[in-house]
């Protein structure tokens, strides 16, 4: 299943882990297992958590786990089989996500979570995908303050980081969320509204008071998050502040 990773990239702002596995992760091949055999990879020098960059030009990426598939001989075996037969990998891949689909994945050790936890990640899901009434509903009978546990994130950061202007003014106004609260990556929402250039989120989280010259884990304030990112458009909001 790790040849998935051909697909995508790993984002700094979900995971904490940053880069693409391979130079096309819109094309499904087994370009990540050639990477992982032919190409040399060293631990990357940086403030996030430990993963790997090629040697040659230090644009791609790899995990971990990635790496145990090349560095344990019984993974290996796989990888080499699967960087010279394309369609090997294919047939191996289609059977093995067929079954994971039909059988699902059973949780050895389940953790039990109260009804309060069940409505705080229903809340923040909601949030993440802009559905005001759902929100508004919740936010009568959970915790509007929750944090995901794996990142620190709250409501304000979910709905920031996808412009849902109505559930960010709702969760500002009426909830009374701290617009300074800041996620594991030291991000603010304002920062997840600047990256992505949602201007009306940007503007409506200027109103409430955020403060821009918080830094986050790369030390970055919303100014120069826009400047990165080269959101033209919020840089003339920021510099007034």
């Amino acid at each position: 299943m790790s040849g998935a990773h051909t697909l995508g990239r790993c984002h700094l702002t979900r995971s904490g882990f940053d880069g693409p596995w391979t130079r096309n992760p819109l094309r499904f091949d087994n370009t990540y297992f050639k990477n992982l055999i032919s190409l040399q990879w060293k631990p990357r020098q940086w403030d996030g958590p430990m993963q790997f960059e090629d040697v040659e030009t230090g644009e791609l990426m790899m995990l971990p786990t990635d790496m145990c598939l090349v560095t344990d001989p019984k993974f290996r075996v796989f990888v080499e089989n699967y960087a010279k037969d394309e369609a090997l990998f294919f047939k191996d891949f289609a059977e093995s996500f067929h079954k994971l689909l039909t059988l699902g994945v059973p949780v050895a050790n389940p953790v039990s979570q109260s009804d309060k936890d069940q409505l705080n990640l229903a809340y923040l899901e909601a949030a993440m995908h802009g559905s005001l009434s759902v929100v508004q509903k919740l936010a009568k009978v959970c915790d509007v303050h929750c944090i995901e546990r794996s990142s620190g994130r709250t409501a304000l950061h979910k709905a920031a980081f996808w412009g849902h202007i109505q559930v960010i003014e709702f969760l500002v106004n009426e909830c009374k969320l701290d617009v300074n609260a800041v996620d594991f990556n030291r991000d603010t929402a304002l920062h997840d509204a600047v990256r992505f250039g949602h201007k009306t989120v940007v503007e409506a989280l200027l109103k409430a008071g955020t403060n821009t010259s918080i830094k986050n884990r790369e030390g970055q304030c919303v100014l120069e998050v826009a400047r990165k990112y080269n959101q033209a458009e919020m840089i003339p909001l920021l510099e007034k502040k």
